[in-house]
């Protein structure tokens, strides 16, 4: 049983209880105080909620237990909170999740028309961006019409689906209404998330704060809580980071370990290829740690061989189910084409590499401050505050996290984040920047989740040899985060 007097004297508890409130009275001063009712019950419930995670985890020793609370009560939040089809192209993700639902893993494109699948969540497509008490379809049944929708993400295989169709699976057959689809898809994708970031944080023998704070990052959790399909690419990225720990820090590799490792890179990979090449952290394992020789060349073959298989699959396969359905248009309209791209390359080679430069040289503040939004196209009020105090405390923590990796192990970590990064900008070019353009369109902060865990790695020093002796830091930084994210979402569209 809690003892309130007791965590009162904590300092952590204090410091969270004064700042949430003081950013949920600014946040309330920019929208000019315009607030109801039900603004004010759901902000109490999450700063109460918040509260009490606090003050469990700062006795809690268990670092993945904290993370499994934390990722299910603050994810469902975000499920329930959440306004309809906000998330980035949730609409489409949802469409996907359903034809799941029904058991269609492959979808079947009609030329000019679309997929056929069940229309009964148009209704939520319309009230895109409302809440369930200023939508006028949430008590509406679930029907049996059918038509056909643009887009549901044929380029990305089902198995990334799979949770968010349970979830719509069950609303049916329990006769729910239809909000209830989107509010257990997102439930059942949180919960995912929730149980894999847990148990890559129990698995893995060091570094479990620097897990549980990279795991619990509001984007990250706030996509998690969506139909996105980056829920299980976030979810395989952790998964990855903590086995390579784990291998790093063994005396001799497991076959299950190894196994893991491979397969968490793969199904990332053939979501979005610039994640395969985090497979490239196997090359960071000593060659002591394999049984022998050939079984360490035959590893690092297969690990490349995993890469191939990707970058061939998303060339062949995804590049071109990408362009049924209704992105066809903007890319017609735009005269957006690879081939035109690549000739554009080999003739203008010098623009090129500006455009990259200029891109580049400022995606750091473009990409995880000015432009960064939980939401579809909407800046929320408060939104650039809490970018820059995140970024701020994001940098602080991995300065101060600990990092036993030497320099030339660190300079490996910065190939493969740096290889990351410019793949994505190069992905983006190819696909989805019109030709000639002097600027790279599309890019986005969460595409960069997966390779953000790097970041303390590369910064971390030895100030202190890990960071439980600050773990209620960690952990109220966390709490602070999570709490504003929802109380964005609150005042802004409730």
């Amino acid at each position: 049983m809690i003892n309130i007097k007791h965590y009162l004297k904590s300092r952590v508890i204090w410091i969270y209880l004064i700042t949430i409130l003081v950013f949920t009275a600014a946040i309330f001063a920019l929208n000019e105080f315009d607030f109801s009712k039900i603004n004010l019950i759901l902000i109490a419930f999450v700063i109460c909620a918040g509260f009490i995670l606090l003050s469990y985890s700062t006795k809690s020793k268990d670092v993945h237990r904290t993370a499994l609370l934390y990722l299910l009560i603050f994810g469902v939040i975000v499920a329930f909170t959440s306004p309809i089809f906000i998330a980035p192209d949730e609409a489409e993700h949802f469409a996907r999740s359903d034809l799941t639902s029904e058991g269609i893993l492959i979808p079947e494109y009609t030329p000019n028309q679309g997929y056929y699948m069940n229309n009964y969540f148009w209704d939520m497509v319309y009230n895109m961006g409302s809440t369930v008490f200023n939508a006028n379809f949430s008590h509406t049944d679930i029907w049996d019409g059918q038509g056909y929708f643009e887009s549901v993400f044929s380029q990305n295989l089902f198995y990334a689906y799979i949770a968010q169709a349970i979830g719509i699976f069950l609303a049916k057959i329990a006769d729910l209404s239809m909000i209830w689809t989107l509010w257990l898809g997102r439930a059942f994708n949180a919960i995912l998330y929730s149980i894999i970031a847990c148990f890559a944080i129990k698995k893995a023998p060091k570094y479990k704060y620097t897990l549980l704070f990279m795991a619990c990052l509001p984007l990250a959790v706030f996509q998690a809580s969506s139909m996105s399909a980056d829920s299980l690419i976030f979810a395989m990225g952790i998964l990855n980071v903590s086995y390579f720990i784990r291998m790093y820090e063994s005396e001799s590799i497991d076959k299950s370990d190894l196994s893991v490792f491979l397969i968490s890179g793969l199904l990332m990979g053939l979501l979005k290829v610039p994640y395969v090449f985090m497979l490239l952290l196997i090359f960071l394992i000593p060659k002591d740690k394999f049984k022998s020789e050939n079984i360490n060349v035959l590893i690092k073959a297969a690990a490349i061989v995993i890469m191939a298989i990707a970058m061939t699959y998303s060339l062949k396969y995804a590049s071109h189910e990408l362009l049924n359905g209704g992105r066809i248009n903007y890319i017609i309209q735009n005269n957006i084409s690879t081939s035109g791209q690549f000739n554009y390359i080999l003739n203008n080679p010098l623009n090129v590499i500006l455009t990259f430069i200029k891109s580049i040289s400022a995606s750091f503040y473009t990409i995880f401050i000015q432009e960064l939004s939980f939401y579809h196209q909407i800046y929320a009020n408060g939104q650039y505050i809490f970018n820059i105090i995140l970024f701020i405390m994001f940098f602080v923590f991995s300065l101060f996290s600990a990092s036993e990796f030497d320099k030339k192990e660190r300079i490996w970590f910065i190939f493969i984040f740096l290889l990351v990064y410019l793949s994505t900008f190069l992905t983006q070019f190819l696909s989805w920047t019109p030709v000639g353009l002097s600027s790279i369109l599309g890019i986005q902060a969460r595409y960069f989740i997966p390779i953000l865990m790097l970041i303390p790695f590369i910064l971390g020093k030895n100030c202190y040899k890990n960071l439980d002796d600050y773990k209620d830091i960690v952990i109220m930084l966390i709490t602070l985060f999570l709490s504003g994210m929802l109380i964005l979402t609150l005042i802004n569209f409730y």
